[in-house]
């Protein structure tokens, strides 16, 4: 099996998962805030693992992890109470789970306030001094870069027709980096000399951009 059958099938597979995760609305949509929430933690341990330079600094990852959960819980809090306002129907669980995560203020800034203290409380005992900098901003940068980002899918979710804006906004990237592989590929000749993807050629950027 050959790299573009690999891709196309890596493709059929996780748009499947994703598209169930996103129109099955049993159970509070609770099959949405689990795909969300794999997708933003997956690539908060790539950041996580792409900024770590050792003993020049490195992230704090159990206490991003832990932070990014309460946020995510946030924000299906939310999530679930856009839809309960739409008339969809909540239990007492869901009632009560939206009583805590969303107790009529936004509890987003507040959970970095306490994430930015928790942060430097353990770095200060844990750590060496060198790096203190560069090791509390990859922590903290994290978590606002790949998981509060990819958290607004379920508010998006949530809006009219917020299906298909969800669909509009995953298919779009996916199609820039199609485009991209299969120009690059098949028509690529000058380099875009870019240090951090070398084989990048503007054949295969402007592939990207067209499609």
């Amino acid at each position: 099996m050959n790299e573009t059958t690999k891709r196309i099938l890596s493709a059929l597979v996780l748009g499947a998962i994703a598209l169930g995760a996103l129109t099955f609305d049993q159970f509070h949509f609770i099959t949405l805030a689990g795909f969300v929430g794999l997708v933003a933690l997956l690539g908060l341990s790539e950041f996580y693992r792409l900024t770590d330079r050792g003993l020049d600094g490195r992230p704090l990852r159990g206490i991003g992890y832990f932070f990014s959960v309460l946020i995510i819980l946030a924000y299906y809090a939310r999530f679930l109470a856009l839809k309960r306002a739409q008339g969809h129907p909540t239990g007492a669980f869901a009632d009560a789970f939206i009583f805590w995560f969303q107790p009529g203020f936004d509890p987003v800034p507040f959970i970095f306030v306490l994430f930015l203290i928790t942060a430097s409380i353990v770095h200060l005992l844990r750590r060496p001094l060198d790096g203190t900098l560069y090791s509390l901003g990859v922590t903290l940068f994290g978590p606002l870069y790949c998981v509060l980002t990819i958290c607004h899918g379920l508010l998006l979710h949530a809006m009219p027709n917020g299906l298909f804006w969800v669909i509009f906004f995953i298919v779009l990237p996916i199609s820039a980096d199609t485009g991209g592989y299969f120009a690059g590929k098949f028509f690529g000749r000058h380099s875009a000399g870019l240090a951090v993807s070398p084989r990048k050629t503007y054949e295969g950027y402007f592939g990207g951009v067209v499609l």
